[in-house]
């Protein structure tokens, strides 16, 4: 489940940002774990990249978005539609657009 949200929360917010999502086929099924070798899984930069997208970018400046999704830290937080705070998420929503275009999505497995 919380792949599924990764994906759609970082779809959604390039897409708020103006931005076009990749042509690279990308699916919510990204493993969450390592290898049964121990090693990392070669979704673990996406998963990361994902996660801090969501810490950093999406819960910060969607908090009743958070509170909705359980995240009850979030409670007492209310959106901040300032110019300021408006073209800090621009901001920061354009550095993860490039992050993404940067990654290699051929890292990931379709299923």
């Amino acid at each position: 489940m919380r792949n599924l949200l990764k994906v759609s929360c970082l779809a959604s917010a390039l897409a708020f940002a103006g931005t076009q999502i990749l042509d690279t086929k990308v699916t919510a099924a990204i493993p969450m774990h390592t290898a049964s070798d121990g090693q990392q899984s070669p979704a673990a930069p996406w998963n990361a990249l994902a996660d801090d997208f969501l810490d950093n970018v999406y819960l910060k400046f969607s908090p009743t978005g958070a509170t909705a999704l359980g995240l009850h830290q979030y409670d007492n937080l209310l959106e901040n539609y300032s110019r300021a705070s408006v073209d800090q998420q621009i901001a920061a929503l354009h550095q993860y657009e490039k992050r993404v275009a940067s990654f290699d999505a051929k890292q990931l497995s379709e299923t």
